[in-house]
């Protein structure tokens, strides 16, 4: 167990600053400034950045640094004990040798990264106490971080995973922990839900306008689905979430998706996609019989003419 840079868990208040101001790090300051979590400075390589962030948001009062002296100074001077990484996933390792090289550091040195485990910051771990702490949500950076999103948490330090299991449950956030070096299975996983679904989308819409709907109708039409069934996820297993021809056991519908899908000679991926993923759903249904007939007609070749 690394030793903690923490003398106890303290019960004053946390301070926090943070390293970089892009998309996650703008959302998580907006989230520590709603729930009162004081972040006493900023870090940006490129300050005039934040001039349209700072007009809506007020951050003019907080000190913003893009050197690395006057950064660790104003760390020091404030007492920080959590300093975030808000910075992308190839860019923290060289941020941590940076910063091992300063007269100061925070206790917790933490990075926003889903993919990467706490070893990355190991040029600091002698010092302070390295975490991972990655809000499962997509971020703008012009809102704070949604209410109840899953917050992944790693480190090897007891005191340091109490105290950003705090901090979580402060700022409204569902702290989870993972386990270290397993990070890759977690974000595959957020990449599945949270990315792929674009290229379904994608295709989604390209068959809406072979139906004669316009792309941004389709588009919008289609991302309220989307949400209408993540909404019911949310309430129900997901095998009483599914809807559609293979809940309702319609092996008639399905066969009519293959042959329109068939028509689509330079879209063939499509239906390729169709065939995987609905075979995923098949075991969904509780109907034995029926759950033959879907395997059958998927792995069957679907004429082009319509039998």
């Amino acid at each position: 167990m690394n030793q903690s840079h923490f003398c106890e868990v303290q019960a004053k208040p946390i301070s926090c600053a943070i390293y970089g101001m892009g998309k996650a790090g703008r959302s998580l300051f907006l989230s520590l400034q709603k729930y009162g979590i004081a972040v006493t400075c900023f870090f940006a390589r490129h300050p005039q950045k934040l001039q349209d962030f700072a007009k809506n948001f007020p951050v003019d009062l907080i000190p913003v640094h893009s050197k690395f002296p006057a950064f660790s100074e104003s760390l020091q001077k404030t007492k920080t004990q959590i300093l975030f990484l808000a910075v992308p996933d190839d860019a923290i390792e060289e941020v941590a040798h940076s910063l091992r090289y300063q007269d100061f550091l925070p206790p917790l040195i933490v990075h926003l990264s889903g993919a990467l485990s706490y070893d990355v910051l190991s040029p600091i771990s002698k010092r302070s106490s390295p975490a991972q702490f990655h809000p499962l949500a997509s971020l703008s950076g012009q809102h704070q971080i949604p209410p109840g999103t899953l917050n992944a948490i790693c480190t090897p330090d007891p005191k340091a995973e109490q105290i950003l299991f705090q901090l979580s449950r402060q700022i409204k956030l569902t702290p989870s922990f993972v386990k270290n070096g397993m990070q890759p299975f977690y974000h595959v996983a957020a990449s599945i839900t949270g990315n792929l679904p674009i290229a379904l989308l994608s295709d989604s819409i390209y068959l809406m306008q072979q139906a004669g709907i316009d792309a941004n109708l389709a588009r919008k039409g289609l991302a309220k689905l989307l949400r209408s069934t993540a909404k019911t996820i949310e309430r129900k297993q997901l095998a009483n979430a599914l809807t559609g021809p293979i809940a309702r056991g319609d092996v008639g519908t399905v066969k009519q998706h293959l042959f329109t899908l068939k028509k689509l000679n330079n879209k063939n991926q499509i239906e390729s996609v169709y065939r995987l993923l609905s075979n995923q759903l098949i075991h969904f249904n509780d109907n034995a019989e029926k759950r033959i007939q879907f395997q059958e007609l998927l792995a069957a070749e679907i004429p082009k003419k319509n039998p």
